[in-house]
C-alpha cells in the first residue's frame, strides 16, 4: 500500500488555484485508480467541502472540523 499525506487543497506555491487547480487534483485522482492507487485524504481545511465531492466520485475523504481531533481520527482510519 502507498500512502501520500496531503492538505488537497487544489493550489500550488505560485498561486495557482481556483477551477484549474481544482480540475487537474481531479484528474489526478481519476487517474489514480488505474494504476493501483486508491487515494482517501483527511483535511483540516475548512472550505473543503465546497470541492472535495466534485473531487471523488465516491466518499473517499474526511474533513476534521477541529484540529484538536487529528491524532485519534488518523489512528482510527489507519486502523480501518
Amino acid at each position: 500500500m502507498i500512502t501520500a499525506v496531503t492538505d488537497v487543497k487544489p493550489n500550488d506555491l505560485d498561486r495557482y488555484e481556483g477551477c484549474y487547480g481544482i480540475e487537474d487534483t481531479r484528474q489526478a485522482i481519476l487517474e489514480a485508480g488505474p494504476i493501483g492507487l486508491q487515494p482517501f485524504y483527511i483535511t483540516i481545511d475548512e472550505k473543503a467541502e465546497n470541492y472535495l465531492p466534485f473531487l471523488f466520485l465516491i466518499n473517499r475523504y474526511v474533513v476534521i472540523r477541529h484540529v484538536e481531533e487529528l491524532p485519534k481520527k488518523l489512528s482510527l482510519l489507519y486502523m480501518r
